[in-house]
């Protein structure tokens, strides 16, 4: 289960989201809808443990986030506007950068 507990993030003086709750438990899907610069990609980022809030916690299983940071970003996927791949690399060369994120080794693609 995935908890968002009063979590809160401004940039400078301009709060994008202030004490925001909710939960997922798995198969649930969630839409997030804003304009541009509210706050939609910043969430995302701090709920898959790519950049932290001012305050709140993300509880993953039971544990907060921040506090077991390394597994939970290897537990998490996030695709954010950019599919992730390097345009310049090759298919074998993309895996080899992505597996160290999985825990595997690059010699595991081979």
């Amino acid at each position: 289960m995935l908890q968002i507990q009063n979590l809160s993030f401004a940039r400078g003086k301009n709060v994008l989201f202030e004490n925001l709750n909710f939960s997922m438990t798995e198969g649930d899907a969630m839409r997030v809808t804003g304009s541009n610069g509210s706050g939609k990609t910043t969430l995302l980022r701090i709920v898959s443990g790519l950049c932290r809030p001012d305050n709140g916690a993300v509880v993953w299983h039971g544990a907060v986030a921040q506090k077991n940071e390394s597994e939970f970003v290897r537990s998490v996927n996030f695709l954010g506007h950019d599919d992730g791949l390097k345009k310049q690399l090759t298919a074998t060369e993309n895996l080899k950068l992505m597996l160290p994120l999985l825990g595997a080794s690059p010699n595991d693609i081979e």
